[in-house]
């Protein structure tokens, strides 16, 4: 329902920067508009090749969704 694209830290830092195993924390906001019925809505993350639009294969114990990663759920 939502989504925000970009680099990562204010989209400053492309992934080719990060190094195997680096970690980076970003902060990203998106709305839950008054127009949206009331539910359960997933955050999910990906990341995908800015050349193709292909996603990237993440290898991941946590719950993949469409080639994302689930991170949580919001109820609004």
């Amino acid at each position: 329902m939502a989504q925000e694209d970009g680099y990562l830290i204010g989209k400053a830092l492309p992934f080719k920067l990060i190094q195997p195993g680096g970690q980076v924390q970003d902060i990203r906001r998106l709305p839950l508009l008054d127009t949206w019925p009331r539910g359960l809505y997933r955050i999910v993350i990906g990341v995908y090749r800015r050349d193709t639009g292909e996603r990237v294969k993440i290898h991941s114990h946590l719950q993949q969704i469409d080639g994302g990663i689930q991170l949580g759920t919001v109820l609004k």
